[in-house]
């Protein structure tokens, strides 16, 4: 148990950035709605889609590749051949854009704003370059250092964006005619204003993160790079298709309804569907915290694998992600007051759905290690590639038809598809014997909690959903102790 209760510290440690970052965007997000009409909202809700898409091009999958070959190689070998790679595919990649930045912008729609386009790329490359340094400090199990340098980026971020949209707008629209709001400050350029502050945290970020780790490309190690590639590859594939599966609907969105109820109609929902979503996050954050801790934690245990402990984390990361999706389902009178202006609550549907789909992505990020461990990365590009393309055929099916509705219908079929699909598939390559009937058994019982009490009946008393949630809590903490149990006694015989 102690094994368990060290992730679980360190996903607690690693959590706390994740968890202060979406507290405060949510702070953020109160603020920003009240400054933006849905329409405006939804250009900033599809440019960080497109961002989220680019990153993983950029990191092409050397963070977990760092993981992988630190367990065989000498750390600084890997470190600089690595992070060398990528200075020199950030900076092509930095020119590219600059060079086309009026074409990618026009592509897109905001021929208009093309720096949108080269702010977007600097804040991209600053992320990218950062990635590294903090991975070594996850593979060194330095969790508050990696938590402080994140943390930097974030409270610089947070800061400026509630001082340009506190203080700047609150005073503009007061009638504040101080030099330099009259002179300089453009009320109109509010989603720029929400870039530059993002520049800043992430160069702030950056530059601290020097301090551990600035690579000597002298030490550039060409067949380790190449073994790397190798490794790497498919999990670009894995990554860009987790991506479609991810953000696809809020990409496609956008495109699909235009043609129906035109251009300005279809980001109004976009904007609606994106301030709603940022709710069902509140899962992702656990997922985050957890894969940050996961990656180097299983590594390192790859050589003595114990599957009763992989079981049991399984479990109890199931019991914990579900008992947010109840949670915030049931107490969504309280969850919502975090998205300021009633105008976005007709979305609110969409969010226990959403967290719900989360929960399945929770499983799967520790189901999926199997093929990491094996070095068998390509199953992860087919189990990824085939949920993508379940995700664009199900949003061009749906989405014109139910809207926003229908995409958060399919990002719940497909993120039930990847848990499941790579369960089965690790039985033939790398078993490990999770218990299945319990999982159903947890996320029906979920299911059917939320099913009455936000659905059914959505006007239920709060001590009656306070009961339907300790109900869980007791199917939980009853069944993991029977089990437990069960299975001293079994060693004990």
């Amino acid at each position: 148990m102690s094994i368990i209760k060290k992730l679980a510290g360190q996903t607690a440690i690693y959590g706390i950035p994740s968890i202060l970052a979406r507290t405060l965007n949510f702070l953020l997000a109160y603020i920003h709605l009240d400054v933006f009409v849905p329409d405006n909202y939804g250009i900033i809700t599809e440019l960080y889609a497109y961002v989220a898409f680019v990153m993983v091009f950029l990191l092409y999958g050397m963070e977990t590749a760092f993981f992988r070959f630190v367990q065989q190689t000498e750390e600084s070998k890997v470190f600089n051949t690595l992070q060398s790679s990528l200075y020199l595919s950030s900076g092509l990649f930095l020119l590219a854009v600059f060079l086309q930045s009026s074409g990618i912008a026009a592509s897109l729609g905001y021929s208009a704003d093309p720096w949108y386009i080269k702010c977007l790329a600097v804040i991209m490359i600053l992320d990218v370059l950062t990635a590294m340094p903090l991975v070594r400090l996850r593979h060194r199990e330095k969790p508050l250092i990696f938590v402080c340098i994140n943390l930097s980026g974030i409270l610089v971020n947070i800061g400026l964006n509630l001082f340009v949209f506190l203080y700047w707008f609150g005073n503009y629209k007061n009638g504040n005619t101080e030099f330099f709001l009259s002179e300089y400050f453009d009320p109109t350029k509010g989603i720029t204003y929400v870039f530059m502050a993002n520049l800043a945290g992430s160069a702030v970020k950056y530059l601290i993160s020097l301090a551990w780790g600035i690579p000597n490309p002298l030490k550039f190690d060409f067949p380790l790079w190449l073994k790397s590639l190798k490794y790497s590859w498919p999990l670009v594939i894995t990554g860009l298709a987790g991506l479609v599966n991810e953000v696809a609907d809020r990409a496609m969105l956008k495109n699909l309804l235009a043609p129906k109820i035109g251009m300005q109609a279809a980001l109004y929902q976009l904007g609606i569907y994106g301030a709603c979503y940022k709710l069902s996050l509140l899962i992702n954050i656990c997922v985050q915290a957890f894969r940050y801790a996961a990656e180097p934690f299983f590594f390192k245990q790859i050589k003595g694998r114990s599957d009763q402990s992989m079981v049991t984390i399984l479990n109890y990361l199931a019991g914990f992600v579900l008992l947010v999706f109840i949670s915030v389902s049931l107490f969504i009178d309280f969850f919502k007051l975090f998205i300021r202006t009633e105008e976005y609550w007709q979305g609110l549907d969409v969010v226990p759905i959403l967290l719900l789909a989360n929960c399945f992505l929770a499983l799967h990020i520790q189901i999926s290690m199997w093929y990491k461990l094996s070095d068998k990365t390509k199953f992860g590009a087919m189990i990824a590639g085939a949920a993508a393309v379940i995700t664009i055929i199900g949003n061009f099916i749906l989405v014109p038809i139910l809207g926003y509705m229908g995409a958060a219908i399919i990002t719940l079929v497909v993120y039930a598809f990847l848990p499941t699909c790579s369960f089965l598939l690790s039985k033939r390559h790398y078993y490990v014997p999770y218990q299945i009937k319990k999982l159903l058994l947890y996320f029906s019982t979920a299911i059917i909690i939320v099913l009455l009490g936000y659905y059914l009946f959505p006007d239920m008393h709060l001590a009656l959903k306070a009961l339907l949630l300790l109900i869980f809590i007791a199917v939980f903490c009853l069944t993991e102790k029977a089990d437990k149990q069960s299975y001293a006694n079994s060693d004990h015989k």
